[in-house]
């Protein structure tokens, strides 16, 4: 999710919590629609992604 999109994600999510409280419940939709709604949230989760995915990515090419 490209950063600028972080205020749309997090209105997205409060949109959507009818369908999505039954599911996983009141308090994990809200910290969800949160997380989502702050910009540098989004900075902190694309960094953990890429990290995981270079240790991904090392882990494999040490096997072959």
């Amino acid at each position: 999710m490209h950063k600028p999109l972080a205020g749309i994600a997090g209105h997205a999510a409060v949109a959507f919590s009818p369908f999505l409280m039954p599911l996983f419940g009141f308090k994990n939709v809200d910290d969800y629609s949160q997380f989502l709604s702050k910009r540098e949230n989004i900075e902190m989760l694309i960094r953990r992604i890429e990290s995981k995915d270079d240790g991904t990515q090392e882990a494999s090419e040490g096997a072959s």
